[in-house]
């Protein structure tokens, strides 16, 4: 990956700018097509604090984002995207903001949503880049391009990912047991044959331990790999800890 930028290519695909106002806040984009096709593996594999991975469901269309040029609380997203539809932010929230586990969820527990350092969206024979920063009107274009190329550079200097083997589960730990988890099933399709309920989600928890460290780069990708309509998604925040899954959901 290290020769994919060279001053020439910067010459012949010259970056786009764009200006923001998010609030009190100036956000700069540029924006760069370069000719070559890129999989997110070996960009996610970097040191980035924060990172990204989202893939569609149907039509398959993908996207992934490095660092954090802006975070947003859950309870800032609403105004915050009405006054900057144009500005790609990626996260969530939880479904009760008064009843989440702090401890497992970490720097994810109260929501948020983040505006990428670098969004990557590949296209059929090449890849488009945008570069996020907030600055002051001090911050001049010839410094955002120097940035931006700066934080390109860095991603493209990473070493291609080598999947290797998944390690294997040693111990499961369901809550509620199996049991349980299927009386609730029962007792909430008869609720809903009844008319007692239209729609209910249940949700249970399974710990595993594994036999050696789970490189969540490479559960991503098998994730990815699986044949079927569903969206796949990952966050990595900057404790290491990452919220990734897929889902069939609409």
């Amino acid at each position: 990956m290290n020769d994919l930028v060279s001053e020439r290519d910067w010459d012949q695909h010259p970056i786009q700018w764009s200006e923001h106002t998010l609030g009190h806040r100036r956000i700069l984009r540029g924006e760069v097509e370069l000719p070559t096709k890129a999989e997110p593996w070996a960009w996610l594999a970097g040191d980035h604090d924060w990172a990204y991975y989202w893939q569609s469901r149907q039509d398959r269309v993908t996207e992934w984002g490095l660092g954090a040029a802006l975070i947003l609380k859950a309870q800032e997203v609403k105004s915050a995207l009405d006054a900057a539809s144009a500005l790609s932010f990626f996260g969530g929230a939880p479904f009760d903001l008064e009843h989440v586990d702090a401890e497992v969820w970490g720097e994810f527990a109260g929501g948020l949503w983040i505006l990428p350092e670098l969004q990557c969206i590949p296209l059929d024979d090449s890849v488009r880049v945008r570069f996020h920063c907030v600055g002051d009107a001090s911050t001049n274009e010839q410094q955002w391009e120097q940035r931006f190329k700066q934080a390109l550079q860095r991603v493209l200097s990473t070493q291609a990912f080598s999947q290797g083997v998944l390690p294997q589960a040693r111990q499961r730990k369901d809550n509620p047991e199996p049991q349980q988890w299927a009386e609730q099933i029962q007792k909430a399709s008869k609720a809903i044959a009844e008319g007692h309920l239209e729609k209910v989600v249940l949700s249970r928890t399974v710990r595993l331990d594994f036999d050696a460290p789970v490189n969540w780069i490479a559960l991503l990708k098998a994730l990815h790999d699986v044949a079927e309509e569903s969206y796949v998604f990952a966050l990595k925040g900057p404790s290491g800890r990452v919220f990734l899954g897929r889902s069939p959901e609409r």
